[in-house]
């Protein structure tokens, strides 16, 4: 006989165990990625938003985050940028699928 045919009883049997041992339940929401980059997006944004090179007139965004002048863009913003595009590598990178991204937290 095939395992095939004991998988279903397996699991209606094991199924309330494991969700009492994982402390799932459907009313509560899940944890969210640990390896997510939305605060240094965040923070980038709203840096270079404050920046000389957005506030004047006709400038886009995409202008200023390539803008590399240090007269109209903060240091920060820049370094904040390439934090920004380290934690989008780190994602990829399979060392950190287990460690977590050290630029995430």
């Amino acid at each position: 006989m095939h395992i095939s045919h004991f998988a279903p009883s397996l699991f209606t049997t094991l199924a309330p165990l494991l969700n009492s041992m994982l402390n799932v339940k459907a009313d509560t929401p899940h944890r969210k990625a640990s390896n997510s980059c939305k605060k240094i997006l965040s923070d980038m944004i709203a840096c270079y938003q404050n920046t000389i090179c957005y506030k004047r007139e006709n400038a886009t965004f995409e202008e200023c985050l390539h803008n590399h002048d240090l007269n109209e863009v903060d240091e920060n913003c820049i370094i904040l940028r390439r934090a920004y595009a380290q934690c989008r590598r780190n994602i990829l990178n399979g060392n950190f699928k287990m460690l977590g991204n050290p630029l995430s937290r």
